[in-house]
């Protein structure tokens, strides 16, 4: 079958073949990244992890410098008091608090295991049960305090958290990559 599928919704690409998520600067994808980010965005990406894209053609930076016309100054919107989450790819937690995905069967419908929301709920990756979030009624925060489980998979935007070091994880972290594959299929 056809090996490698694309996600609208986070413009990630996944290999089934080799059951990894690949990079988007990859020359054979840039094109259908710059493609998606456009009818998502509007307009193209500037770079894709260094690579100007152009009309789906990547080029290097330089390339992209020499190619491009001169622009006028143009005021900018103040960007000074935005924040701009940065994952972090690992931390000791997930060699300790991840079970097996194998052992997880993932129900994005599934209601909090204390006061039955459903919707904004998260999976504690240690023993996989579904509490609320902090914008619910914070039942995964208190099950955090009562265990100590410190990782855990936001069903909404299939984000990893840890609650030991106050960071957000990147789903290509190889213990949480098949949670990821086994959410997004899910949705």
């Amino acid at each position: 079958g056809h090996a490698i599928v694309s996600g609208f919704r986070d413009l990630s690409f996944w290999c089934y073949g080799c059951d990894e998520y690949l990079l988007p600067q990859n020359p054979k994808l840039a094109p259908f990244y710059a493609a998606m980010h456009t009818a998502k965005f509007g307009t193209p990406p500037p770079f894709v992890g260094g690579v100007a894209v152009q009309g789906g053609v990547a080029q290097s930076a330089h390339e992209a410098e020499e190619a491009a016309p001169a622009a006028e100054a143009q005021p900018t919107e103040d960007t000074s008091g935005w924040f701009a989450v940065q994952p972090i790819s690992d931390c000791a937690h997930t060699q300790s608090d991840v079970l097996s995905c194998e052992a997880c069967s993932v129900d994005l419908e599934a209601p909090c295991g204390h006061c039955g929301h459903v919707g904004e709920n998260m999976l504690c990756l240690a023993c996989h049960q579904v509490h609320c979030g902090r914008h619910v009624k914070q039942h995964m925060l208190a099950h955090n305090a009562e265990t100590g489980h410190a990782i855990v998979s936001g069903f909404r935007d299939l984000s990893f958290w840890c609650y030991g070091c106050d960071e957000y994880l990147l789903p290509q972290n190889p213990k949480l990559a098949p949670f990821y594959a086994a959410m997004h299929t899910a949705k």
